[in-house]
């Protein structure tokens, strides 16, 4: 690279009104840089906002008129060895730091038998490549409660531990307390302070995740087969996937997901600062070599992280590759990429998760099928495959946010002038329970004030409604058995806004506390919705749904936090409600229970 201010090689050529310069000659990518400005004959000055190729660059303002293959002068304002050495220098501290976030994130998570060689102890590298195997929180309780302090009792004796700081450089210093007994509020003490510790290392981050991919990827808002709606509610909504950020396309391969990173993605940067990419199947489908689908991926996330982006990504997912036309030659290339995410892309600064390994049955051998129930025509995800999914992407997320969705403490009303961040329904805390069990819900017990339950289709299903004391107000308890009959039976908990509170324009979004319980697979959905009716139709803003109405919720028990697509109030509306729908399968035998505490609708900024 040349170290002079100017660099004017090769000719330039712009469409009126267009912000994109293309060269000939010219080689951009070593002799430009954001900042730099492009002068043309008539004089008119430009700033460069990104190089994209050697020929090819995006400015700040389009020219008055077309400019053709005419002569330019490039102004450079830092030589662009400087730049490159800054760079060079930027990505050292930044692989080192990557490094030393993930060692900690991986210790302070540790288990009591694991680590490299199943003692408790995890590796933590300095700054200056020195690695000390460290004994994680969790073997330090075993062994505080061994009895190895003395005491001969079994309690043992170790040092309280009152906070953990990280410094500059990422090093930990232990500030301990007095010598007594290990007891339970010293490990909630060591807990605390881990997390002060993780919260400390990460810088504020937007919340809002952009997502790439196939038609996995663009499913991920859809529901409960949709793995984001499950990271947000694993995770207490301490991210949101908005439906405007969700940039998955159905059949896309790697190379048509780089045709449009620059529309999709570069260019919605202010929107956001991490990106989940999910979908590298496509190029099996179509033939793509391993080689391209590597060199796709390296040239993506490389395009990201290089505008300081967090990319996480998903390490593929099992598929029945008869279901979806592949040769044995494209599964052994899906299982290497799934392979190369584990063993490379970390080492590009990719953030990488693993449902793989969950998902995958093992009797299939190298066949890589995923087991029963994950996928419902052996690619796409169902509410349980995306559920893997997503606590997996979720993971992720708790590396890199603070701060969760907040769920109401008490019930404050909204007031524009007075509390304008109040609750726009009545009963947030689920107190009372002169609740209305409407037509058609078969609900017998006990409502919260201000609540209609109402059902449709539910003959042959039996409600019991109850409440439970919560942490902070009450839980609102569906038990739910019979067998339905009925075409869609559906059954929905709501609660009514005064519509004389909103206005057009505003941005509105629920939350809320729920449990889930189930021994079958006979509940399609649970979803919280808002929902608003104006003069030209209904707008619903959800998070949960079963748009196809296929595959049923998980077995076992789910709890989390549910928090809705935002609702922007583009006409006034004559009706507006936070509802909870429940929708069963047909002719099954239910036998589940449904808690909702914390129910909040509140106006958010734009």
């Amino acid at each position: 690279m040349a170290t002079t201010h100017i660099y004017r090689a090769g000719t330039v050529s712009i469409a009126a009104g267009a912000l994109i310069a293309t060269g000939a000659g010219t080689a951009w990518l070593s002799n430009a840089a954001r900042g730099d400005v492009l002068v043309i004959p008539s004089g008119q000055c430009f700033e460069l906002v990104t190089v994209e190729t050697d020929n090819r660059v995006t400015l700040d303002a389009a020219p008055a008129a077309a400019v053709n293959g005419a002569p330019y002068v490039l102004l450079r304002f830092a030589t662009s060895q400087n730049v490159r050495d800054l760079l060079e220098k930027v990505e050292e501290f930044l692989k080192d730091r990557q490094i030393s976030l993930a060692e900690f994130a991986d210790w302070a998570t540790g288990t009591a038998t694991g680590g490299p060689n199943n003692d408790g102890k995890y590796p933590l590298t300095d700054r200056y490549g020195t690695v000390t195997m460290a004994a994680c929180p969790a073997r330090l309780a075993v062994i505080a409660g061994s009895g190895g302090g003395g005491g001969g009792g079994g309690t043992g004796t170790v040092k309280q531990l009152n906070d953990v700081v990280p410094d500059e450089n990422g090093k930990l210093t232990v500030t301990a307390g007095d010598v007594g007994a290990a007891t339970a509020e010293q490990g909630a003490r060591a807990d605390g302070a881990v997390q002060k510790a993780l919260a400390r290392l990460y810088k504020p981050l937007l919340t809002d995740v952009l997502v790439l991919g196939d038609s996995r990827a663009f499913q991920c808002t859809k529901g409960n087969v949709g793995f984001t709606d499950w990271a947000v509610s694993e995770t207490g909504g301490l991210a949101v996937f908005p439906l405007a950020l969700n940039k998955g396309i159905d059949g896309n391969t790697t190379s048509q997901m780089l045709a449009r990173l620059q529309t999709d993605v570069i260019a919605n940067s202010s929107a956001f600062d991490v990106m989940v990419h999910f979908g590298t199947g496509n190029d099996r489908i179509h033939g793509m070599s391993l080689d391209q689908t590597i060199r796709n991926l390296e040239y993506l996330y490389a395009a990201l992280l290089k505008r300081g982006k967090v990319v996480i990504a998903i390490a593929e997912t099992p598929v029945i590759g008869a279901n979806v036309g592949l040769p044995p030659q494209q599964t052994a290339n899906h299982f290497a990429v799934h392979n190369w995410y584990l063993n490379v892309a970390p080492g590009l600064g990719v953030i990488v998760v693993n449902p793989w390994d969950e998902m995958v049955d093992p009797a299939s051998g190298s066949n890589f099928w995923p087991k029963e129930g994950m996928t419902g025509d052996g690619l796409h995800p169902t509410p349980m495959g995306a559920r893997i999914i997503g606590r997996k992407v979720g993971e992720a997320l708790k590396r890199l946010f603070t701060y969760p969705a907040i769920l109401p403490t008490s019930n404050v009303a909204f007031d524009a002038a007075l509390v304008p961040g109040g609750s726009l329904i009545p009963n947030s805390l689920l107190t009372g329970t002169n609740g209305l069990l409407g037509d058609g819900s078969n609900a017998t017990g006990q409502l919260a004030s201000s609540c209609t339950l109402l059902g449709s289709d539910l003959n042959g299903l039996a409600v019991a409604a109850s409440k439970e004391a919560a942490d902070v107000g009450f839980k609102q308890v569906l038990r739910i058995t019979g067998m339905p009959s009925g075409t869609t039976p559906t059954l929905t908990f709501e609660q009514s806004v005064d519509v004389s509170k909103v206005a057009v324009g505003q941005r509105l979004r629920a939350v809320a506390g729920w449990e889930f319980i189930s021994v079958n697979t006979s509940v399609l959905q649970v979803a919280l919705q808002i929902v608003a009716v104006s003069a030209s139709g209904t707008t619903i803003a959800q998070i949960g749904q079963n748009q196809e109405l296929v595959n049923a919720m998980p077995i076992g028990t789910i709890a989390g936090t549910l928090v809705t697509q935002t609702l922007t109030i583009a006409e006034m509306p004559t009706s507006l409600k936070v509802r909870l729908s429940i929708i069963f399968k047909s002719g099954t035998g239910q036998d589940a229970t449904i808690k909702l505490r914390q129910v909040d609708l509140a106006r958010i900024f734009a």
